[in-house]
């Protein structure tokens, strides 16, 4: 068999078994023989936001809001969910009756409850506001706005007064909501108060209250509150989810599962178990 003197396809016979060898392409970085060495003109870097169109609000469903303070927020009211089909089918009379056009209401569980988002602070005040007077069952969150900020206060007698607590952190120009003591199990008073303050002072570093070290001629020390890991419940209704503080829901009693306040049951003169149940409550 005559070899060929050319090799078109660069296949070549070795030891009976066909061999291809390809050509590697070339590194990226090398510099080819028709490429260019002239420098390159570098791209325009753009200066505008491309996602300001994004924020262009909707016509009709602005949220702009202003708070008690006069300030204008944008903020985005927490859903409201309703229970009851009797109450939920009379959604947009209430909304009628309140002058709200903007709301969107999403059915869940079955069409036993519903869940209503308002378009603007206001409208979600309202509505609240109406939903109480009205005996409407529902349950709500706390705005965002209106959450305060809490710290834990240690060092301070347990018999301290509240009030004259407060009165010293106005005078060391800070703006408390709410000053509590915090009890233990058995409802004895602590050493721990639970100051809520305003975040407007809060800024963008850590708040000033952690610089306190002497308060009313106390040594004390001013401690981010722990978050709790069980789930958060609701001691009107017995619900986990939300807080009593907003929950318009039938109350349960949580010794008896009647409907009635727990701390309004009468206790028998040896239940040890209820009494706990009433401090946790």
């Amino acid at each position: 068999m005559e070899k060929s003197s050319k090799c078109t396809s660069k296949q070549f016979f070795l030891l009976g078994h066909l061999v291809f060898f390809t050509q590697l392409k070339r590194s990226p970085n090398s510099k080819s023989k028709n490429q260019s060495f002239a420098p390159r003109t570098p791209a325009p870097v753009p200066t505008s936001n491309r996602f300001d169109a994004l924020g262009n609000p909707i016509p009709g469903t602005s949220k702009q809001n202003t708070d008690s303070r006069g300030n204008t927020s944008h903020e985005k009211p927490t859903p409201m969910y309703i229970r009851g089909l009797s109450h939920i089918t009379a959604i947009p009379k209430h909304m009628l009756k309140y002058g709200i056009q903007n709301y969107d209401v999403k059915i869940l569980k079955k069409g036993q409850e519903a869940k209503i988002q308002l378009a603007t602070v206001d409208d979600y005040r309202k509505v609240q506001s109406g939903f109480k007077k009205s005996e409407v069952p529902f349950f709500t969150f706390q705005l965002k706005s209106e959450r305060a900020f809490r710290v834990a206060l240690k060092g301070l007698h347990p018999d301290t007064n509240t009030d004259e607590i407060s009165k010293e952190l106005t005078r060391l120009k800070f703006i408390p909501r709410k000053v509590s003591n915090l009890a233990n199990r058995l409802g004895e008073k602590t050493g721990i108060f639970i100051l809520e303050l305003d975040k407007s002072q809060e800024g963008s570093g850590p708040h000033p209250i952690y610089k306190l070290t002497r308060f009313m001629h106390y040594v004390v020390n001013v401690e981010e509150l722990r978050k709790k890991k069980q789930p958060v419940r609701c001691y009107n209704c017995q619900e986990y989810g939300h807080t009593r503080n907003r929950c318009n829901l039938t109350t349960i009693c949580s010794v008896c599962s009647e409907k009635h306040a727990t701390e309004s049951r009468n206790a028998p003169n040896n239940d040890l178990s209820w009494n706990d149940e009433v401090t946790l409550a």
